[in-house]
């Protein structure tokens, strides 16, 4: 626990967001999905970037 609420601290002194989340291993694993189904992915430098057509 101790260990948990260091990195909180953390989190907190560097103004990164952050929640959490309680409830079984299931809820815990469907409600961080639907929160990151909010949010749009970084593309990745690798990826081929779409080509546009005149």
């Amino acid at each position: 626990m101790v260990f948990q609420k260091q990195i909180v601290s953390d989190l907190l002194v560097r103004h990164i967001p952050f929640f959490r989340v309680r409830g079984d291993l299931q809820y815990r694993i469907r409600y961080v999905e639907r929160v990151l189904a909010q949010f749009q992915k970084y593309h990745n430098l690798l990826d081929p970037l779409p080509i546009a057509h005149d």
